[in-house]
């Protein structure tokens, strides 16, 4: 019975100091979960932000440029296909547009490297010539009134990724990058402007090894630059006209109609007047955009006495933006003046009759005040929503890695507690066994001592049994 009493008492000592651990491993954990929701509600916050950036700065593209406020309007019934800009009035009707092809931007690429540090050849100065034409098969046709244009490659820069930072500083027309496909580096070279004219061959001259692989022209297909992209124009067909321009954006199919090309296909372009109410419209849904960025600021700042300097900055770009676009309406008394006042709450409501008045009254004059040059009210808008979305996507960015690294730094202590409160409780639940074996042959022994004297020599075996187990219980 002492042996047992004591064994038990140790064992609840034990298991007493193991709550403890248990609970500091709570507790870390706790600690961890409150960590994580607060990066969690930070990113919910800004991603909310963002998100009423970007509908805002798609509702402020409806308003700008001259033609969201012109009295016609162009519409494509595949803007996948291509969309229309009017640059004049004096337009109206529909067109069928057939893309035949787009205008594209040459491209070539060297072979291979394993590393974009490698050096190539000597350092022996060389140059690097690049010359605008035209290509039609394996000919290419200089363009005379184009001189060539070069880069030098020395010994500081005789690396893939020394030569396109040289090409690039040297603003050759070409566009220098290195690009990676798991396993080598390739230096590729882009035309800057689209178009069949221009083409663009390489040449170099000076170190053997940059001679063999910078030069290209493409009556050589046995050489180590290789063209991925060929130049060409864009072709389309206008009720049945072929155009070809050098850019995917055409101004000589119609007069007064930007096109912009996305891609080969048919579709129906329709010029047609642009009424009052639907710009009414859009102005309203720019303004109901607006209101909602500005209740999700203030719920981000509410009830923090340090506002994070992110949200702060903002309010302060978006408050800006509105007293700069107040200003712009001075004409007419301000925004009110146009039916755009703000309600009880703050939030900015249109009055439509008195909007479309003046409107009716001065187009040109309204149409400034949201769209003049990129200082309109709905351009500046657009401007911030573009500018700042950057920003909270950076700081969302941000965020998500302090709290992937406060999981990495807390992961450590907490599974080293879980780990050792583990072991704490195999040991317990080996002991606790050894207890209840020895507890069931005390139990035993009690039953024969009540038999009396006859049972002396089967208690004295016993309590000789009960001694070896109490050893084996006694750590």
């Amino acid at each position: 019975m002492a042996i047992s009493a004591v064994q038990s008492s140790e064992l609840a000592q034990y298991s007493s100091t193991g709550k403890p651990a248990s609970s500091a491993n709570g507790q870390e954990t706790g600690r961890v979960e409150v960590g994580q929701s607060s990066y969690n509600t930070q990113i919910s916050g800004y991603g909310q932000i963002r998100a009423a950036f970007d509908r805002l700065q798609s509702a402020a593209s409806e308003l700008t440029g001259p033609a969201a406020f012109s009295t016609h309007v162009a519409a494509s019934s595949k803007p996948s296909v291509v969309s229309a800009h009017l640059t004049s009035t004096n337009v109206s009707g529909s067109f069928d547009v057939d893309v035949l092809q787009l205008a594209n931007a040459q491209t070539l690429v060297t072979s291979s490297q394993a590393s974009p540090n490698t050096l190539l050849g000597s350092g022996e100065k060389t140059t690097l010539s690049v010359q605008f034409g035209v290509s039609s098969g394996a000919t290419f046709t200089a363009d005379d009134t184009r001189d060539a244009e070069k880069v030098t490659i020395d010994t500081r820069n005789n690396t893939l990724r020394g030569i396109a930072a040289a090409v690039n500083a040297a603003d050759v027309g070409v566009i220098a990058a290195i690009t990676f496909n798991g396993n080598t580096y390739q230096l590729q070279f882009s035309a800057e402007e689209s178009g069949a004219e221009n083409s663009f061959t390489l040449s170099a001259s000076g170190d053997d090894v940059l001679e063999s692989y910078l030069s290209y022209t493409p009556e050589h297909t046995s050489q180590a630059v290789t063209r991925t992209v060929a130049a060409q124009d864009a072709r389309i067909k206008v009720n049945s006209v072929t155009v070809e321009a050098s850019s995917n954006t055409v101004t000589n199919a119609l007069d007064g109609v930007t096109l912009k090309l996305r891609s080969v296909g048919s579709a129906q372009l329709a010029v047609s007047d642009n009424p009052e109410n639907v710009i009414a419209q859009k102005v309203g849904n720019f303004l109901a955009a607006f209101n909602e960025l500005q209740a999700q600021l203030k719920q981000s700042s509410a009830g923090d006495a340090s506002i994070p300097p992110v949200v702060r900055n903002l309010k302060t770009r978006v408050n800006e933006a509105l007293e700069e676009a107040n200003r712009n309406a001075g004409a007419f008394g301000g925004l009110a003046g146009i039916g755009i006042r703000p309600d009880a709450a703050g939030n900015l409501q249109l009055d439509t009759s008195t909007f479309q008045t003046a409107l009716g009254a001065d187009r040109d004059a309204v149409a400034k005040i949201f769209t003049n040059d990129g200082e309109g009210f709905a351009d500046l808008f657009a401007a911030v929503a573009h500018d700042l979305s950057k920003v909270t996507g950076r700081e969302v960015s941000r965020l998500s890695d302090a709290a992937r690294s406060e999981r990495a730094r807390q992961a450590g202590p907490a599974s080293g507690i879980s780990f050792e409160v583990n072991g704490f409780d195999n040991q317990y639940s080996q002991l606790s066994g050894l207890v209840q074996s020895v507890d069931q042959t005390d139990q035993t022994l009690n039953g024969l001592l009540l038999q009396g004297e006859a049972a002396q020599s089967s208690q004295s075996s016993l309590l000789n049994r009960l001694n070896s187990l109490a050893n084996l219980a006694t750590p």
